[in-house]
């Protein structure tokens, strides 16, 4: 109790400071559109948008399923001495002193105390790198600028709110204040395709065809043939190299590290269903395979759905598993079952029999 009452006393004397302290000194604060400067730094921001994010680490792409409110911030030193901006994208510390916030207007006073704010959660990347954004740390000449932009959860009503931005970005001792009128847009950003659009990466044609819930047929090694007690949802597609030169085609199906297909319903990502090696599951590829010029494929890839609930999904399929870059997104629907062709009987030539008129016959295959 009394180390309780010691943090209590604490916590209280440093609210009265920090109430006194904004009764002596209050941020500036400016609005959209309108440049701001503190400490030799000039901040403008000139418009916000809502987008997809799809982000490249390595030979990985990766798409993010819900749209983020991005604030580009164009940050230019007016002063006479160099300036080292330090960017926060990677730090999941925010406090108003050191990182970058967004929360609602309070109003007339928006130099409110921390606690009486209401914020706006911020966006961490935890792969990639958004392209505009600065990753390390730069020093701004005399007269230089640069554009970082800023991500936050998009907020689901019409609002106004405030971006502060810390003493650690200008020379100055208390964070600096823009205004935003913000109104829901409709998020920019990746195409989403419809089913049986084909979409061309390069020489590489892709395509989905079918999507539709089944028992899935499989092949145990040690215990034979098996069929799967509840339906999957089962999505079709196609690739078609149109290209001179073949490519490796590596479908991920049984990879553990989250490579491969991915499935995003409007409030939740589905399982994609992965067997052991020892399954082999009908009519989906095993493994790398090697599609030539002027060749197609057809697979399958299955996700873990509950047929009742299902309204509807976004299919993410990495282009890097075809050898390419970037990220084939389809809105999946339900259709019908997939009509497997007929495998070709193969045709077999009539012999009359040499014997006299006899008119008996046999197959010449027998």
């Amino acid at each position: 109790m009394n180390t309780g009452r010691k943090y209590m006393r604490q916590f209280i004397l440093l609210f009265i400071i920090s109430i006194a302290f904004s009764a002596c000194k209050k941020p500036q604060v400016a609005t959209l559109g309108s440049p701001l400067t503190e400490g030799g730094i000039t901040f403008t921001i000139k418009d916000y948008d809502i987008r997809f994010i799809e982000v490249s680490e390595g030979n990985k792409t990766f798409g993010y399923a819900r749209p983020v409110l991005a604030i580009p911030v164009e940050i230019k030193n007016v002063g006479k001495d160099p300036f080292s901006y330090a960017p926060t994208h990677k730090t999941q510390q925010m406090t108003e002193s050191s990182t970058p916030l967004l929360y609602d207007d309070p109003g007339k006073e928006a130099d409110l105390p921390p606690e009486s704010k209401t914020p706006i959660m911020g966006v961490y990347l935890e792969r990639g790198a958004l392209p505009g954004q600065i990753t390390s740390t730069k020093t701004m000449k005399a007269g230089e600028s640069v554009v970082d932009t800023f991500l936050f959860e998009v907020p689901d009503t019409q609002k106004n709110l405030v971006f502060s931005i810390p003493p650690t970005m200008h020379r100055g001792k208390l964070p600096v204040l823009i205004r935003i009128p913000f109104t829901p847009k409709e998020p920019i950003g990746p195409k989403i395709s419809k089913m049986g659009e084909a979409l061309s990466f390069g020489d590489i044609e892709f395509k989905v065809t079918h999507a539709f819930f089944e028992k899935i047929k499989s092949k145990h090694s040690a215990q034979g043939k098996g069929t799967s007690t509840e339906k999957l949802l089962k999505i079709n597609y196609s690739l078609t190299n149109k290209g001179d030169r073949a490519i490796l085609f590596d479908p991920a199906h049984r990879d553990l590290s989250g490579k491969g297909a991915n499935l995003f319903g409007a409030d939740r990502a589905y399982k994609r269903v992965k067997f052991s090696s020892s399954i082999e599951v009908t009519g989906q590829l095993t493994g790398s395979v090697k599609i030539d010029p002027g060749k197609s494929i057809e697979d399958f890839v299955l996700f873990d759905v509950n047929e009742s609930d299902f309204k509807g999904a976004t299919l993410e399929y990495p282009a890097n598993l075809f050898s390419k870059d970037g990220v084939a997104r389809f809105n999946i629907t339900l259709t019908g079952n997939k009509i497997e062709k007929a495998i070709p009987k193969k045709v077999v030539k009539k012999e009359i029999a040499p014997d006299m008129g006899n008119s008996k016959q046999k197959d010449a295959g027998q």
